[in-house]
């Protein structure tokens, strides 16, 4: 108990002694006035030392990126698959409403591409190109030639291309937001994007090494 005013009484007289600091009431009191007044001075120069001691400085913790609710979630985690004919891999991730968002890296030029399917879609054309940016964080990547090319689910997918700076900026990310035509095409969850990624990269980089070693490789 931490009191402004204390008053000890002595044996069984009536003298007090009044203390002007603050102390700590313990279990052990003193036996003389003497040594009262030597806690208390001991009190005074500990508080005196506290204030004079410079405070560290705390600095505030940055939030981490914060999915929006109305985000599209996935529907399975991210799986990587070896691509041999193309001597890459890619990863991709299938979200609840049909959308799947596929990532293959380029280990010769050190560039992704990025590929957007839904079933629903079925007025895209093939081989006509399409203007699509893909906002993380305050960073837009635009690809104004977009193309609509045949995909593996048997339609079209619309295919980007951007440099190895995108996917630095998706690992970390929680969401991206897709835009074509001035409105929002999607807004689609990356979790799991900070482990999935570095493996694809990895993955693409092996396949690289591989062809080289097979002088008939295209």
């Amino acid at each position: 108990m931490i009191v402004s005013a204390l008053a000890l009484m002595l044996g069984s007289g009536a003298d007090f002694i009044r203390l002007s600091s603050p102390v700590v009431v313990t279990k052990e009191y003193c036996d003389t006035s003497c040594q009262v007044r030597r806690y208390a001075d001991e009190v005074d120069r500990e508080m005196a030392r506290k204030r004079s001691s410079p405070k560290k400085k705390t600095y505030a913790q940055p939030l981490p990126p914060q999915m929006p609710p109305f985000a599209a979630k996935q529907s399975q985690s991210w799986i990587i698959k070896a691509l041999p004919e193309e001597h890459t891999c890619e990863a991709f991730a299938d979200y609840i409403g049909g959308t799947r968002f596929t990532l293959a890296f380029d280990s010769k030029k050190s560039e992704y591409f990025s590929f957007l399917s839904n079933k629903k879609w079925q007025s895209l054309e093939k081989d006509k190109k399409y203007s699509l940016s893909y906002i993380v964080g305050d960073i837009t990547w635009t690809d104004n030639e977009t193309l609509a090319v045949q995909g593996s689910r048997g339609g079209l997918e619309l295919k980007s291309n951007f440099d190895e700076d995108f996917g630095r900026q998706l690992m970390p990310a929680s969401h991206v937001v897709i835009r074509y035509d001035n409105q929002v095409l999607e807004t689609l969850s990356l979790n799991g994007t900070s482990k999935s990624l570095p493996a694809l990269v990895r993955c693409s980089q092996e396949a690289y090494r591989n062809a080289k070693i097979d002088p008939f490789a295209k």
